[in-house]
């Protein structure tokens, strides 16, 4: 499963509840982040950004997927986001789930050729500067005033780089906050109310989805169909709990429950319609396998 997106999209986030899904004996994460030539203090960062493919080793992680892909373990260094170097290496095994998530995931053709599910997530500017804050300022320790700076500096680089990946994705989710006249960044302690917009060429299940979310979780669920290009698009708004989000699993994904952890954890609110989403397309494409 590759998921790709700009930097502050939720892709880190997606990534662990899909794990919480399948388990971590299961599951194997990669982060393209990881596959940065050089550490943070370096003079080049000082003219190129993260999000130039220049500055990252994407031939090693095509080759990396391709050994994981084969079963085999990888050696490789983690990147630390705190102190911007790079760690010791580690060597990752490979697992039944590989998940490669990062700005490059979908960049070069053979990379993204390998993945059997192609994920971008194309969060709305203002809630992405929000999880970016919040997750840089208060997580990370950075100062606001420079993850702004930051964030503005890299702006031609996400329009040239990663915002072209959106076109080679299976499954896109956008998020948006509901009450667009609100400022988020004012307070990054409260999280927003979010809505979800599903774009998909081929989106299993799409009448079963809103019978169950609609039914089931009393969500509002607006389905638009399939245009020239063959993608539909969905839109759900509204509040459910993690216990209403497994049991629309049951429902819609009752097949997929011999792959997940006897412990599976279920998120509430958007992340576990995502959560919900992802899991269709996961068994989409093992029955598609299987068949």
């Amino acid at each position: 499963i590759g998921i790709a997106g700009d930097s502050g999209s939720g892709k880190d986030t997606l990534v662990k509840s899909i794990i919480n899904l399948v388990g971590k004996s299961s599951a194997v994460s990669i982060s393209v982040d990881d596959y940065h030539n050089w550490d943070r203090q370096k003079p080049i960062w000082k003219f190129m950004t993260h999000l130039n493919p220049l500055m990252n080793n994407l031939e090693k992680l095509d080759k990396d997927i391709l050994l994981l892909l084969d079963s085999k373990s990888i050696t490789k260094t983690e990147y630390n986001h705190q102190s911007g170097q790079k760690e010791l290496p580690v060597r990752v095994k490979s697992k039944s789930f590989i998940l490669v998530s990062g700005l490059h995931s979908f960049y070069l053709p053979r990379t993204r050729e390998s993945f059997d599910l192609k994920i971008f997530l194309d969060i709305d500017e203002d809630l992405r500067r929000f999880f970016k804050l919040k997750r840089d300022v208060l997580e990370r320790g950075h100062n606001k005033e420079n993850v702004l700076k930051y964030i503005g500096d890299r702006v031609e680089d996400s329009k040239k780089f990663i915002q072209p990946q959106l076109e080679y994705a299976d499954l896109t989710l956008t998020l948006k906050h509901q009450k667009s006249d609100i400022n988020i960044l004012d307070n990054l302690e409260k999280d927003p109310k979010l809505l979800l917009l599903i774009r998909a060429r081929n989106h299993p299940n799409q009448v079963a989805l809103q019978r169950v979310l609609v039914g089931l979780c009393n969500l509002n669920f607006d389905l638009k169909t399939p245009d020239a290009t063959g993608e539909i698009i969905i839109t759900i708004e509204g509040d459910v709990d993690a216990v209403d989000v497994k049991r629309s699993a049951i429902f819609l994904c009752e097949d997929m429950f011999e792959f997940l952890d006897p412990e599976t954890e279920w998120h509430s609110g958007m992340l576990g319609i995502m959560q919900l989403v992802t899991l269709l397309h996961i068994q989409q494409k093992l029955i598609g396998r299987l068949t």
